[in-house]
């Protein structure tokens, strides 16, 4: 059975940072602001909603093989409200005919299939994380990393949205998150610690936003 906290409050500001590690060697932090909306999107897995076009747009996704620039780019949005967290990602697939989604069922292993992920770490410690992943079908994964041990707690859920849409050269997926599910510092100027993910299951790879660097308790992978 699933356990969720239920919290609702008003954020005034959301910085994400997309590097959350120490490693001397590791790049400057890439941060994201949250765009505050006053008229939130219609989860379709359609971006067509005003919204979207205020939002701020992450990129340069790398190939986690090869540590490149990943050939099939994702474009990444984040607005909130006083409720929830929205994710708008854009994946670049010249030939969606490759896309493989199956499974239908919530809370399932995703990791065969094309999949998005987006990772919270809402204290900015490094020492844990949320995770919400969804196929191109709609189907929804979410855990939680790090509050007891470093493992994923499936266990963990909550009533959190998401749908997707496949066009000719491009498939798009839209989550919509409640804020107050997740436990956070409550005060002005949030900061958290984030992480996207796109797997594409054809060559069983992923491309990631930020890689992980040694000495990080938790790796946002």
């Amino acid at each position: 059975m699933k356990h969720a906290t239920v919290l609702l409050t008003a954020l005034p500001e959301i910085v994400l940072l997309t590097n959350t590690g120490t490693a001397q060697d590791r790049e400057p932090a890439r941060s994201v602001a949250a765009v505050r909306t006053d008229t939130p999107p219609v989860i379709d897995g359609k971006l067509d909603d005003a919204c979207w076009s205020q939002a701020n747009v992450v990129t340069d996704f790398t190939d986690y093989r090869i540590e490149q620039p990943a050939k099939e780019q994702t474009f990444v949005r984040v607005l909130y409200d006083d409720e929830n967290l929205y994710i708008a990602f854009e994946c670049i697939e010249p030939d969606p005919n490759r896309i493989v989604g199956v499974e239908q069922k919530y809370d399932q292993s995703l990791r065969e299939e094309d999949y998005v992920t987006a990772q919270f770490d809402t204290f900015h410690d490094h020492r844990g994380t949320y995770i919400f992943t969804v196929n191109t079908l709609g189907t929804r994964y979410d855990a939680r990393m790090g509050l007891f041990d470093y493992h994923e707690d499936s266990t963990w859920g909550c009533d959190w949205s998401a749908a997707c849409t496949v066009e000719k050269d491009r498939w798009f997926a839209e989550m919509a998150i409640p804020i107050g599910n997740m436990l956070f510092d409550r005060k002005d100027a949030v900061i958290w610690g984030l992480n996207f993910y796109r797997d594409i299951s054809r060559g069983f790879w992923l491309s990631r936003l930020m890689d992980s660097a040694p000495g990080d308790e938790i790796p946002l992978r």
